[in-house]
């Protein structure tokens, strides 16, 4: 498919090179719904993420799923020998989980319905996917809503929560979300902090993991750009990440 570029769920912007927070999603239905905590890393203009920061609660979420695997509840319609996942527990066996996943999407997004079998990797009857949200849209919105009476009130009350309870209240599909997570300061950090994004963010956006790519010119970042600042204008350290974007993008740079 050669290089190409998506767009961040949560602002629109481009992603070509930038960091990101890859969000795994699974859908019931017509419904996405994320999974995990966010996977750090920089995106790798093919579609996946490269670098990942692999602390232990992103190795925990890579073990769940070697575990589904082998317990044949983690189900991939087109098993490559040469892919990496399951080797071992290392961020190249979660780049091949990943890769599975982002075939499945772009097959599934041209596959005609009724006409074939469902390319994506499904786990426990859920499809599987995932989103990205670039790295410092990520951050500003965790920190605005922190800053905020209402967030201030919902992290202290997810920070005294069951561990159980704190993932059936930051995750969907709790079921499979709880095979690939364990309690930990890290991991409970994580999904304190996701769920913050998330009392934002699902009144103004989708999980919907529907794989488009682009290959976007300056012009056209610029516009997605103009277009950021414009939806995000009622959040100031929103539009102030935007303004970050905008200035460390190496794309926007080139000559």
């Amino acid at each position: 498919m050669g290089i190409f570029h998506l767009r961040c769920q949560a602002s629109g912007l481009g992603i070509v090179t930038e960091n990101v927070a890859l969000i795994l999603v699974a859908r019931d239905g017509k419904v996405f719904a994320p999974i995990a905590p966010p996977i750090r890393g920089q995106y790798d203009s093919y579609g996946s993420i490269e670098k990942i920061a692999f602390g232990p609660t992103t190795e925990r979420i890579l073990a769940g799923f070697v575990d589904l695997y082998e317990k044949q509840e983690l189900l991939i319609p087109d098993f490559d020998p040469s892919n990496p996942f399951g080797d071992d527990l290392s961020p190249e066996s979660l780049r091949g989980l990943l890769e599975y996943m982002r075939q499945g999407l772009i097959f599934e997004a041209v596959r005609s319905e009724g006409t074939a079998e469902s390319t994506l990797v499904r786990a426990r009857g859920l499809s599987l996917g995932f989103v990205m949200v670039l790295a410092p849209i990520y951050d500003a919105a965790v920190a605005m809503v922190k800053e905020s009476v209402a967030g201030e009130a919902l992290a202290g009350s997810l920070a005294q929560q069951a561990f159980g309870a704190l993932v059936e209240a930051s995750l969907g599909a709790p079921a499979l979300s709880r095979a690939l997570v364990e309690d930990s300061s890290g991991t409970r950090e994580a999904l304190i902090d996701f769920a913050l994004l998330r009392s934002w963010f699902d009144s103004h956006g989708s999980w919907s993991a529907d794989y488009v790519g682009a290959q976007y010119s300056r012009r056209e970042l610029r516009g997605l750009i103009r277009t950021a600042k414009a939806n995000l204008a009622r959040w100031p350290q929103l539009v102030a990440a935007v303004d970050e974007y905008e200035s460390c993008s190496l794309r926007l740079a080139e000559a």
